[in-house]
Parts: structure tokens; sequence; C-alpha cells
């Protein structure tokens, strides 16, 4: 418990004897026991394979936080209305502080651009920017919503393989609220 007041756990991954194991496990909060991924070992089994082993529980494990989160956001932006699916709709979101989550493709890029005097960021090339008539040079939206959500201490997890999130602009997002 202590420790997830510290920072919250995204996952937790064990390997051990099959004893040390359970007793651990026995010893995590029930409300935080979805969170384990576990493997018994031999105390013989080399250190090499056992971290092998570690990693694909790491992927496994976010490969899992991540479609759990798309299908979330899925749901939350029929239900409720608290997500944005698409980069027009994450970016706005963001450039509100609604963003608590997002999910990004990991190979996501969107052209995008921005103005060099005020910031201002479109999807439209354009020669000059209209409100302020700075220089305008290309971006990646998807670089600057990170850089909007870092801004606002928002949770970023970035996704390996998730198709429908690419064919719907490779980020979605939880909103702390709807306006």
């Amino acid at each position: 418990r202590e420790m997830y007041r510290e920072a919250p756990l995204a996952y937790v991954l064990m390997v051990g004897s099959r004893e040390t194991l359970q007793a651990i496990y026995n010893h995590i909060p029930e409300k935080y026991r979805y969170l384990v991924y576990e493997k018994p070992y031999d105390l013989k089994t080399h250190d090499g394979i056992i971290r092998k082993d570690l990693l694909e529980m790491y992927r496994g494990a976010r490969e899992d936080t991540a479609k759990d989160l798309w299908k979330k956001a899925k749901r939350e932006l029929f239900h409720s209305g608290l997500a944005a699916i698409g980069v027009k709709d994450v970016l706005g979101a963001a450039k509100l502080g609604q963003v608590d989550t997002a999910l990004i493709a990991k190979d996501a890029k969107v052209k995008g651009y921005r103005c060099s005097q005020c910031d201002a960021l479109e999807f439209s090339p354009m020669e000059d920017c209209k409100a302020r008539g700075g220089n305008v040079f290309e971006v990646d939206m998807i670089e600057e919503i990170i850089e909007l959500l870092k801004a606002m201490n928002a949770e970023i997890l970035f996704a390996d393989d998730l198709p429908e999130l690419e064919q719907s602009g490779g980020i979605a997002a939880l909103l702390r609220y709807r306006l």
C-alpha cells in the first residue's frame, strides 16, 4: 500500500519460487491483485532467462493495458463523453487541460503546421499565420500533443499493435471532465 501511494502502479511483475510468490500475493491488497503478473522459477534458473521472461511479461502487461484503455475510450466516448478519439479531438482536449490518460499508436505521425510568432497549430498548410502573419513551419501533431500532455501531467501510454487505434488517427484519450 505504501508503494502505491508514492506512485500509481501499472503492473506488478513477480518471479520466484511458487511458495514465495504465493506469500507475496497474499499480502497484496485485493484491489491491486489484478495488476499482478507472475511466473514461478526454480532458484537455479539463470538470471539471463529470468530477465528475458520479465521483459516478455512486461510487454504482455503493456499490451493488455493498451487494449483495455482503447476499449474504455470507445465506451466512454459514446456513454459519458469522457473520451476523445483522433488527432483533432485529442488536441482540442489537450489544449483545454482535459486529458487524464492518452493512448498513442507507437508509429503515429500526423503532419501539422505551427506559427513561429503565436504558436498556433493548424492541420492545413498555409503561407503565413492567419492570426499574426508569422512564418509557418511543419511539425508532427502527435509530438505537439505529447508536449501538451506532459505539461498537464497526463499519463501517456504507447500501443504497439492496435490497428483500430491506428485507423482512428493513432491517438485517443480519457478525459478528466466534460465541458
